[in-house]
């Protein structure tokens, strides 16, 4: 696969109220993303995300370092640039306010110079996951936020993008829009190859979507890696919750966790109203299936049991303890 994205030692400087001091927000990072590539951006408040999203886009100025994209400068060539990315902000709305919706959609069929056929055809394709199409008479301003932002990420997708940038485009959006989204999102990714580069503070849209995460620490990367990879190597807790037959057995575990089992488990807990206990273990220490061995030659007899792993929510909050 090609790169089409590559970032070298790319810098970005803000000048305080004095004017004579400077605020370094991104600090030398270098970055590539090949063809297709689904990459989550993801970092803390005040990391750098948004600003290098709109470097990348070509709407600020790098202070230093080299971007290509598609071949393009963003911000020296952004008028060619600019015909081949999609651009999201969750916070910015692309529809003209008091018209209809189809008019900023045949508005940008014009400014793409798509033909009526492919127009028709991708509209097509966009309402069969975002059903927009009840939506196209109506005046933006009639809109809920969650009509408004997938006729937003439709009309980014218009013009079938190579590139399609994201900054907290699921913000304030419920469950099932978010879904229909991330749902948009994976097929037109599968079906178009299209890259992207995804930052938000939703771990679980980051998960759905994504399959390589680079997490930014104040303008430093501090991670880059599939999160296949970043699961393995920071994600190994398990959580199990075992419901017991009695009490007796209830009492017998809470006694073996904390005198024979302390040094293999986590997050020992009892729910004692419903013969309960949770814990959390490391695969790399002990398994399920060695667990529930030795809970067998103890005589303990679970009537039941969940496990789960530590969302990716979880094991981001704590790499930042």
């Amino acid at each position: 696969m090609k790169e089409i994205l590559t970032v070298k030692n790319l810098t970005k400087e803000y000048f305080v109220k004095t004017g004579k001091e400077t605020v370094k927000v991104i600090k030398g990072i270098d970055l590539s993303i090949t063809e297709g590539e689904k990459v989550g951006y993801v970092g803390l408040n005040g990391a750098g995300k948004s600003t290098t999203i709109k470097m990348l886009t070509g709407l600020i100025k790098p202070t230093g370092g080299e971007i290509s994209i598609l071949g393009f400068n963003p911000f020296e060539e952004r008028k060619n640039y600019v015909e081949n990315i999609g651009v999201i902000f969750g916070q910015r709305n692309q529809l003209f306010w008091d018209l209809r919706v189809e008019d900023s959609f045949i508005f940008n069929k014009s400014l793409y110079k798509l033909s009526d056929k492919t127009y028709k055809d991708r509209l097509q394709f966009l309402n069969e996951y975002t059903d927009i199409a009840p939506l196209m008479k109506k005046r933006v301003l009639e809109l809920s936020l969650g009509q408004k932002m997938k006729c937003n990420i439709a009309l980014s997708l218009l013009h079938s993008p190579k590139i399609l940038f994201l900054d907290e485009a699921t913000i304030g959006l419920d469950l099932i829009v978010k879904n229909e989204i991330k749902k948009l999102l994976n097929e037109v990714n599968r079906e178009f190859n299209t890259t992207m580069l995804f930052t938000s503070h939703d771990m679980k849209d980051i998960e759905d979507v994504c399959e390589r995460i680079i997490i930014l620490e104040k303008g430093n990367i501090l991670h880059d890696l599939p999160l296949k990879d970043f699961r393995k190597l920071y994600g190994g807790t398990k959580n199990v919750r075992l419901l017991l037959e009695s009490k007796t057995d209830l009492d017998k575990i809470i006694y073996l966790f904390e005198q024979k089992w302390a040094n293999k488990f986590m997050n020992f807990g009892t729910d004692r109203g419903e013969n309960s206990i949770n814990f959390s273990f490391n695969e790399e220490k002990i398994n399920i299936f060695e667990i529930m061995e030795e809970l067998k030659n103890e005589g303990i007899k679970p009537t039941d049991f969940t496990i789960n792993s530590d969302s990716l929510e979880d094991i981001i909050r704590g790499i930042y303890r």
